[in-house]
């Protein structure tokens, strides 16, 4: 397909990856974000996996854990 200054338009052959290599967010950074130790996060982390999956490199797993985190 063309544009109108006659370039072609690209297509994704596949769509973004939401993994990563690294996690996205430690332990130690989460306790610093909330302001707590790391045993607490650890502690509400063990409680998270009761319910659902935790992926530190997935970033919707990571968004979903701050939500419940902020429910607290």
């Amino acid at each position: 397909m063309k544009n109108v200054l006659g370039g072609t338009i690209g297509v994704g052959k596949k769509p973004h990856s939401t993994k990563s290599r690294r996690k996205i967010i430690t332990l130690q950074e989460w306790a610093d974000y909330l302001g707590v130790n790391r045993n607490t996060v650890l502690a509400r982390l063990k409680k998270y996996r009761l319910l659902y999956e935790y992926d530190p490199r997935d970033i919707y797993s990571v968004l979903n854990f701050s939500k419940f985190l902020q429910k607290r």
